[in-house]
This record gives structure tokens, C-alpha cells and sequence, in this order.
């Protein structure tokens, strides 16, 4: 997968199974997108993630990756909402 495109593109949404799976488990897992406007202006980002992962599998794999990610991000959140 190309890094800059995934970040700079917006692409045309036609994976909405897997952009569902990205972005349900980024707002139980990682950020609430309703409390947090600046993920919410990310979400593009699954979109063009999705449009690149054509096997149900390989979607599997990257939500997994999310979730590892956010739980690692979950301490560190946590302690910055702390001391807002």
C-alpha cells in the first residue's frame, strides 16, 4: 500500500463492510469520534484503507492491527484526558 496515498487521497467509498469494521472499533477501541472532532476529520483515512483491501482476511488482519495500536494508545489516553 502507498503511505502518502492512504493519508492525502480521498477516494470513493465502495468497501462500506470494512470501512464499518474500521471505524466501529476506532470509536470503542482507540477514540470516541463524537467527543474527539479531530478523528473524526481522519476517517478518510479508512476509507482509503479499505479501498486498497479487496480479501476479507487481510481486513481482519488490519482491524486487528487497530486494535493492538489503540490499546497500546489507551494509557497514554487516558492519562491525557486525565489532565485536561
Amino acid at each position: 500500500m502507498d503511505t502518502n496515498a492512504i493519508l492525502t487521497t480521498k477516494q470513493d467509498l465502495t468497501n462500506r463492510p470494512c470501512y464499518r469494521r474500521f471505524v466501529d472499533t476506532f470509536n470503542q477501541k482507540c477514540f470516541n469520534i463524537n467527543q474527539h472532532t479531530y478523528a473524526f476529520n481522519k476517517l478518510n483515512t479508512f476509507v482509503n484503507i479499505c479501498q486498497q483491501l479487496t480479501d476479507s482476511n487481510d481486513v481482519t488482519i488490519a482491524v486487528e492491527h487497530l486494535e493492538m495500536s489503540c490499546a497500546k494508545l489507551g494509557t497514554k489516553q487516558a492519562h491525557f484526558e486525565a489532565i485536561l
